[in-house]
């Protein structure tokens, strides 16, 4: 039985390579019904994060594995060419995007202004898909989402126990530029 008296918290790094990893942790946790409370992230982990919070314990880790695009552990199978392999999938995403997630923008005929390099309007839509953000937001669990700001270099915490995280605070804190303008997010907090 988990004494409540304390506060379990989880910290989740940035980098997507490590979204693996945050929900073999979270899994752990939540195979002996251990609730946490508060949890922390950056860019990857943000993301980790929300669908945690967003989402029942019932689900398990199911809107992670969802997401991160991973299948079951019972489903790996070692290749002898996997890290040339993961190379190869890694340069090819840089050119032609991660389905789900993001795609290369095309260069605008008609104007010269630089917006961002990458599209992430399809990891938009399937976050809204997967994270209840009523939930997200009830209180239940403290979410907390570091962004930096583009212009002063400065993190910038958004924090679920101070004011409402929507799907533009997680979008703010994705690795990839994706417009040259400030977001007015940053002065909300």
């Amino acid at each position: 039985m988990q004494d409540f008296s304390k506060t379990v918290a989880m910290a989740f790094g940035g980098g997507l390579g490590l979204a693996a990893y945050h929900a073999g942790a979270y899994e752990a946790l939540w195979k002996r019904s251990v609730r946490v409370h508060w949890l922390a992230g950056s860019s990857a982990g943000a993301v980790t994060a929300a669908l945690i919070a967003g989402n029942s314990s019932d689900k398990g880790i199911e809107p992670l594995r969802a997401f991160w695009n991973f299948p079951p552990l019972e489903n790996y199978r070692p290749e002898p060419w996997r890290h040339l392999f993961g190379w190869i999938g890694a340069i090819g995403t840089r050119l032609v995007g991660s389905r789900g997630h993001f795609h290369p923008r095309l260069p605008s005929i008609d104007s010269f202004v630089f917006r961002s390099l990458y599209d992430l309007s399809p990891m938009r839509e399937r976050l809204r898909n997967l994270i209840d953000f009523d939930r997200l937001n009830s209180g239940r669990t403290r979410v907390s989402i570091v962004a930096t700001d583009i212009e002063s270099g400065e993190p910038v915490v958004f924090d679920s126990s101070k004011s409402r995280i929507e799907i533009d605070h997680l979008m703010a804190i994705c690795g990839f530029l994706q417009s040259s303008r400030r977001s007015n997010l940053m002065a909300d907090f």
